[in-house]
This record gives structure tokens, C-alpha cells and sequence, in this order.
């Protein structure tokens, strides 16, 4: 994949991610796209990190620990798994993929959630890595300091 079709693929999946309404301000820097996660106030983002020609890892990732825990505390109060609510908002919108999530804190400091996900040669993927976006935001708009607030 060279820098033109990566520019190309990444710009493709910042289009079809800004109509859905549901990000922040979208950058691309080289490999990765980057979206604000919304609400506005949240220090979070979400981002796609192309690794390899045909893998990617993309995620959830804040400076704040605040931010981080507050997404662990809603998930032990409600015993649900991260992997489990992902693979329900894929299905939704119809992607047949089970995605471990891994949960860490990055050599930069950052509290990250983070998935890998890999294509076949000829595959374009476009449609795929921004289904997977989609259901990382709409996984974590259900939890911590990621969820609206109620009026």
C-alpha cells in the first residue's frame, strides 16, 4: 500500500464516518485518522492506525484516567464485556467480526482500548474499518464519561 492509496482509503473512511454525526473534529496525519469523541467536554479520541498493508488497529484512547475509569467502573457494574458489546454493535450493522479488545496504558501515556483487525489481499477496506469505527463509538457512548448526559 503506498502513501497515495493509504491517503485515498483513509479519506474514504473520514467521509463515510462524518455522515454519521456521531464524531468530533476528523484529521488524518500519514497512516491514522483521528475523530473527537463526542461529548465535546470528553479528553478522548477515537483512531485507526494502519500497521500493515492488510491490518489495522484502531480504538478508543485519552490522556485522562478519569476517562478510562469510568468506562471500567460502568463495565463492572454491569458485568458486561467490552468484546461482547462490540460484537453486538457490529452485528447491528451487519459486520460478521469478533474483535478482542485489549485495554491498556500506551508508552505515550495514553489510556487506550484498542482492537486489531486484518483483511484479505484484493479486499477494499474501506466499508469494513468504517463499520468497526462506528461500532467502537457506538459501544462506548453507552459508557462512563462517554455516555450523554441526561437532561
Amino acid at each position: 500500500m503506498n502513501t497515495e492509496s493509504v491517503a485515498d482509503l483513509l479519506s474514504t473512511i473520514a467521509g463515510q464516518i462524518r455522515t454519521a454525526k456521531v464524531f468530533g473534529p476528523i484529521e488524518i496525519t500519514g497512516w491514522t485518522l483521528l475523530a473527537k469523541a463526542l461529548p465535546a467536554e470528553v479528553n478522548a479520541q477515537y483512531y485507526l492506525e494502519l500497521a500493515t498493508p492488510h491490518t489495522a488497529n484502531l480504538g478508543l484512547r485519552s490522556p485522562d484516567r478519569w476517562v478510562s475509569e469510568s468506562i471500567e467502573a460502568d463495565l463492572v457494574h454491569t458485568g458486561d464485556s467490552l468484546d461482547e458489546l462490540l460484537e453486538d454493535e457490529l452485528v447491528d450493522l451487519g459486520c460478521d467480526l469478533q474483535l478482542k479488545v485489549e485495554h491498556f496504558r500506551d508508552e505515550a501515556k495514553l489510556y487506550t482500548f484498542r482492537s486489531q483487525v486484518s483483511w484479505k489481499e484484493g479486499v477494499n477496506p474501506a466499508g469494513l474499518l468504517t463499520k468497526v469505527l462506528l461500532a467502537y463509538e457506538a459501544t462506548f457512548r453507552q459508557l462512563g464519561d462517554l455516555k450523554p448526559e441526561e437532561n
